[in-house]
Parts: C-alpha cells; structure tokens; sequence
C-alpha cells in the first residue's frame, strides 16, 4: 500500500491530541479512524520534547501513512495578499519579498509558504505564512523521537476554513467575517465574496468569563474589520458567525462583538462541523497548491536518503554478481571461455542500471547547487541595493549566474559615486569588485556616468 493511499491528519495541543485517518478506496478518501485522546494537565511548564515523543507513541503508535500536522498559529506570521504573477517561480521570490517587508525575524531564519486562494487575469490572491525555523523544528522532534516523519505541516486554522467552507457556510457574494474559539485559541477570517482577504490569530482565550478579556476580544476584532478599508475597499460586514467547542459563554462574546462592531453575530457549534484533523487531512490529499511549513532541508535529506538506499542496493546487486561469476570462474576451470562469455553479458546488462546512478546522483548535486540561494540575482541586487548611496542612480543590472554582475549608472557628482565603490568593495557577499571607470562629458553638461564588474564566488580561480 502507498503511504498516499492513507493520510493522517494530526492536532497537538497541551490538553489532548486528536487525529484522523483517511483511506482511499477505489481513487476516493474516506474516513478510516478519528480518535480524540486526552492528556495529563502541565500547568507549571512545558510538555519536554521526549515527553511529547511518549506521549505520541503511545497515543498514536498505529497510525499508518503520509502524516500531516495542523499547527497552530500563534507562532506563524499570516498574511492575505494579491500578487502580479501566477506563475510559482515568480510568486515564491515576491513572497519572501512580503515576508521580508513585515516579518521581524531574518528571512534565514524563517520558513515560508504560501497557498493561492484566488486567481484572476492579472492577479492571485495568497495567503502568505511565515514562522521560525526552530518552531517547525521543535515540531519534528516531538514526531521523529517518537519514530514518525512528518510529510507536511499545514495550519489548523485552514483545517477550519475547509470544513466551513465545504459545508456552504461561507456567502458569495459581500464581506462576512468568521470567529473561532478553539480550544484556548481565538481566530478571526473575513472574507470578500468567498475569498479571505484576513485570516489572524487574535491571541489566547484566556478566561472566557472575563469581561475584560471579551472586551479586548471585540476591541481587536473591531479593529481588524475597520482596517480593512485602506487595502481592500470600503466594504459593509453586516454580519458575522461565531464559531465556538462550547468552553465558556458564547453570548457574552457575541454581545460585545456586536456592540463594538456593528454587525449582526451568529452562533455557530464546531461540533456540527468533522474534526479539524479530518480538515487538515482532506487537505493534504487535495494536494494542490496547499500550505507545507516543513523546511526544505527536510524533503531534501528525505530524497537523499531515497537515493542513497537506491545506489546502494545497485551496488550490492553488482557486487552479488560479480562474486557469483567469480565463484563460477574459480569452481569450474573447464567451462572457463563459456563463464567468460556469460560475465560479459553480465557487465553489459549492469552499464545501463549504473548509469542510471550516476545520473541520479549528478541530479541530486544539481539539486543541492541549486537550492543555495546565497548568490541569487535577488540576494546581489539587495546587497546592491542596500549598499547604494543617495544620489546615485543604477541603469543596468546584467547577472551572469555564478560569474558575475555588470552595473552601470550615474549621479549628479563623482563623490557618491567613489563612495559606492568603497562600498561594493566592503562587501563580503562578492568576490572581487572591478571599478571599469567614471566617464564625465567635456564642461560638466552630463551627469557622470559609471561601470562596475562584480565577480561572484563560481568565477573565483
């Protein structure tokens, strides 16, 4: 059986751990197993990572198949944006653009995704999600300590989103906006014409019997709602539906939203919806242009890993046969033109399954020589960029991949642009900077222009 053919969805949270297993029969999914498993209270601190290893072995020790995690999103930075370009190549370099403009960690630091939520003629709308590597990292552990991988990590939130969005709950057409309160976390989603144009997470639910709590709650949402007008246009939300698991009540919540907001506000059970473990799995089997937070170096040990097995069952199987038709050789003297003939059919039929390696293993190389991104046309132009004085004035940008960088520009004087020289040739980013001259037209009439050649590390000798 492929591990595709039966997909766990799985939901941590410090109180209990919930999971679904789907299994396709006959090209459809369908739900094989739902448990919901309660854990011990750890009011003083933190479940340790070999602890929330224990804890998954035992409770989800028989689960089978491409495993997904719906994380929460209090540790991801989410943001709803319409970008120029569908093409995925193009739309993963503006992405980490938008991430590099709100986020407050370095981009190094961070894994990024993205799902397209909408696509138009000239647009696509995206959801963006950023979070720190090491929050993704302390996720695996949990898993890979307790002997399991995870294929995908998504969001619970967009678990949600796919269930209530499948049950017809979300209008076509004008602004509606969504609450959840889930199991100690509270989350807003405001759509356009069916489409998120917000999703956030408005913090934890702390004590629902707080009134001051449920205050800052509606302030927040009232908030959110009214900035929506600078990005995406001067829209009513008439009305709003509030989803809720039943801790605490929801009528005190529903009031103050409606005072502080204006809008009208329904309540909703997430118990009439499927787990959101179902949601986050359906997800995964959808495929598609769906959110995955696993860093990219975990796919890459995966398919090294996968290769590596790969060549070495080759190896093996030449070794085996080679033994064999020495062991032949050795035992049968007077057959020794017929076995020579033999070997060589055998060496004949293993070129083409050796080559085979070998080109696996060149792709594998490419691979990792193209997934460094450090010399990337976008890293020099933002070091370029970055290191540029006020006054001058760049008119050509020509990179050459892993050779070099041609820059020509000008500015009103030669000062400045001495300083960008200094400047480029401070940089520890390039190899070598190669100031081509500064060229000034006879009684100062034009504006000083320049060129400059960068070598980049692949031309070093």
């Amino acid at each position: 059986m492929s591990s595709k053919d039966q997909i766990a969805g799985v939901v941590l949270c410090d109180h209990e751990i919930e999971w679904t297993v789907l299994r396709r029969k006959k090209g459809v999914y369908g739900v094989q197993d739902h448990q919901r498993v309660g854990l011990e209270s750890r009011p003083d601190e933190a479940w340790s990572p070999e602890e929330w290893a224990t804890r998954i072995k035992s409770t989800c020790g028989s689960l089978r198949g491409h495993t997904c995690l719906g994380m929460n999103s209090d540790q991801v930075l989410l943001r709803v944006a319409d970008l120029p370009s569908g093409d995925p190549e193009e739309l993963g370099g503006m992405v980490e653009l938008q991430v590099d403009k709100f986020s407050p960690f370095p981009i190094e630091h961070m894994v990024i995704s993205y799902e397209v939520l909408s696509s138009g003629e000239n647009s696509v709308r995206v959801l963006i999600a950023a979070t720190r590597t090491e929050a993704v990292e302390a996720l695996g552990e949990r898993f890979s300590l307790a002997g399991r991988r995870l294929e995908r990590i998504d969001l619970k939130i967009m678990g949600w989103w796919t269930l209530i969005r499948e049950q017809g709950d979300v209008p076509r057409k004008g602004r509606h906006a969504l609450m959840l309160i889930d199991r100690g976390a509270c989350e807003l989603i405001v759509c356009q014409d069916g489409v998120p144009v917000v999703i956030r997470h408005l913090g934890d639910a702390g004590d629902l019997e707080d009134d001051a709590f449920i205050m800052e709650l509606a302030e927040e949402t009232g908030y959110t709602l009214t900035s929506l007008e600078s990005e995406w246009g001067a829209v009513e939300t008439p009305r709003m539906t509030l989803w809720h698991d039943g801790d605490g009540p929801p009528e005190k919540i529903m009031e103050a939203v409606r005072r502080e907001c204006a809008v009208e506000v329904d309540i909703r059970s997430l118990d009439d919806l499927s787990p959101v473990s179902e949601g986050i799995a359906r997800r995964c089997a959808e495929g598609k242009s769906r959110l995955d937070l696993t860093p990219r170096e975990w796919h890459e040990a995966e398919h090294l890993k996968t290769a590596n097995r790969r060549f070495a069952a080759t190896v093996a199987s030449i070794l085996g046969v080679w033994l064999l038709g020495t062991a032949l050789f050795l035992g049968s003297l007077h057959l020794l033109h017929r076995q020579m003939e033999q070997l060589q059919e055998d060496v004949r039929a293993l070129e083409e399954p050796a080559e085979r390696v070998r080109e696996l293993r060149s792709r594998v190389e490419s691979l990792e020589q193209y997934a460094d991104r450090t010399y990337s046309a976008l890293e020099c132009l933002r070091e370029v960029s970055d290191r540029m004085p006020s006054g001058v004035d760049l008119s050509s940008f020509v990179y050459r991949k892993g050779r070099s960088i041609n820059l020509r520009g000008e500015a009103n004087t030669v000062t400045p642009i001495y300083d960008f020289f200094d400047a480029m040739e401070a940089s520890e980013l390039f190899y070598e900077v190669k100031p081509e001259g500064i060229t000034q037209a006879a009684g100062g009439r034009r504006r000083p222009e320049f060129r400059l050649t960068i070598a980049l590390p692949g031309e070093a000798p």
